[in-house]
């Protein structure tokens, strides 16, 4: 199977597109996240590329643009992009939760579920899948697209419970993904 899998936002602290910043900084955890889901996959003998952009500028128009491009490049079975949430900063569990767009390919629905459902086994709050058409990703990849919201970077609980269990993370992810596509 071929998959595209992108970590959201600028590694540039120093830039607006630099993602969300509670108990960790999205960008750095997405890209972390990512790096390992992708190793699972080949280890596993999936085709799987990386379409994180390496971009600093931090303009995001051309950031978003630059991620679709390269997810764009190879038709795959799902395009992936890695995040984490945010809201204000609490201790309480918040969870994960998976979005996709309206219409299309059964496979990201299933796929969404599957991630949910594997990250609920690891201890997160499963939020449940999100429909929204609204979102760059997701209008501008070819193949059909998920976004992954792992879990809450405001949150005290979902982070420790990420540090906690950073490598049954990305393997719920990536098994989710295999689910979704079979």
């Amino acid at each position: 199977m071929k998959i595209s899998i992108s970590a959201g936002h600028s590694k540039n602290p120093n830039t607006t597109d630099y993602g969300a910043v509670g108990y960790v900084h999205e960008s750095k955890v997405a890209r972390e996240i990512t790096t390992e889901v992708i190793k699972y996959l080949r280890d596993r003998n999936h085709t799987a590329y990386n379409c994180t952009d390496a971009r600093t500028d931090g303009n995001v128009t051309n950031h978003l643009a630059e991620i679709c491009a390269r997810h764009n490049k190879n038709k795959c079975d799902l395009a992936v992009s890695i995040h984490l949430n945010s809201s204000a900063l609490t201790k309480k569990p918040l969870g994960c939760e998976v979005y996709h767009s309206s219409g299309g390919s059964a496979k990201k629905s299933k796929a969404a579920k599957a991630i949910c459902s594997n990250l609920e086994k690891v201890g997160f709050k499963n939020r449940g899948v999100k429909v929204s058409n609204n979102l760059y990703v997701l209008n501008h990849t070819n193949d059909p697209c998920i976004l992954v919201e792992a879990f809450f970077c405001s949150s005290k609980a979902d982070v420790d419970l990420y540090e906690k269990n950073k490598k049954n993370v990305a393997e719920a992810i990536a098994k989710g993904i295999l689910s979704g596509i079979k």
